[in-house]
């Protein structure tokens, strides 16, 4: 009985440190420096799709907005309003802050508001233009992750 419980744990010895040896190493997809402390680019699973609604004002339809983060930093960025018009949909390059833990949509007009969002743990947080947070309506949490491939 003792020498099944010793196998046991070797094989988890080996086994953990097997996992540790080949952890998955990312590199950046832009030519920006990456920054070595822990940061929401580096220690987050930011990759994924974010959905939120917002009301504008009390008369103002709810409108729906998704944004689809990729592993090569791109977005799919689509809105819906309430009103039957036509979604608004773009795509383009997410580029990142020094510090690694805000993004900017780059090619999305401004008729879409500021592009820029805090990355914080499965929630996206819209910035205002001096880079504060803006109501909790405008919170994108994370609805689905992507498989690294």
């Amino acid at each position: 009985m003792n020498k099944i419980i010793v196998l046991a744990g070797i094989i988890c010895l080996l086994t953990a440190q097997h996992s540790c040896v080949f952890k998955r190493q990312s590199t950046p997809a832009t030519n920006e420096a990456t920054p070595t402390a822990d940061n929401s680019r580096n220690s987050l699973n930011w990759e994924g799709i974010y959905v939120g609604k917002t009301i504008a004002c009390p008369t103002c339809p709810a409108e729906t907005t998704t944004i689809s983060l990729y592993p090569d930093n791109t977005y799919v960025f689509r809105r819906t309003d309430g009103e039957n018009k036509p979604d608004k949909f773009y795509t383009g390059t997410v580029k990142w802050n020094a510090e690694g833990n805000d993004i900017t949509l780059s090619g999305l007009p401004k008729s879409e508001h500021f592009p820029c969002y805090k990355v914080g743990e499965n929630r996206l947080f819209q910035l205002d233009k001096d880079g504060k947070r803006l109501a909790e309506q405008y919170i994108l949490p994370k609805t689905e992750s992507f498989e690294s491939k």
